[in-house]
């Protein structure tokens, strides 16, 4: 796999998660544990639905569940991405790639970005697009050797 592919999965996999967490937190908003519950057949039993209560904490469950899988992919992706982040040789152009692909918002920002590291705002674009092309044809099988 190669690195910007890896940066794909990973935008990816971080918007799933968030989706997760939102709907999450949708539930619990929208859904609180009802007041009363449903007392009318047995558990297991054909025809029987569940209560509210059961729904809404087996869903729950379900979420964090997706979640935690989520994260250890995630985890997974981002030390991937970072074995491609240490063949750089430069200290400063692994700290601007880092700060780029690892950032909070859909969008780099430069200013950020070439205060970090010291450089100006141009000069902190042109190391990122060189490394980045460095890391362009790298496949991850052979860093993994």
């Amino acid at each position: 796999m190669k690195f910007f592919e890896l940066i794909k999965q990973y935008n990816n996999t971080k918007f799933r998660l968030k989706s997760k967490m939102n709907e999450e937190a949708e539930l619990r908003e929208l859904c609180a544990l009802p007041k009363t519950s449903d007392m009318g057949g047995m558990p297991g039993a054909p025809g029987y639905n569940g209560s509210p209560v059961e729904k809404f904490v087996i869903r729950l469950d379900e979420l964090k569940q997706e979640q935690n899988k989520l994260n250890s992919k995630l985890e997974d992706i981002r030390n991937d991405i970072m074995l491609f982040i240490d063949t750089l040789d430069d200290y400063f152009a692994r700290q601007v790639v880092e700060l780029v692909v690892f950032r909070l918002s859909p969008r780099p920002n430069w200013k950020h970005v070439a205060k970090r590291i010291g450089y100006s705002e141009s000069g902190a674009r042109a190391l990122y697009k060189t490394s980045a092309s460095k890391l362009e044809n790298l496949e991850l099988e052979e860093l993994k050797r």
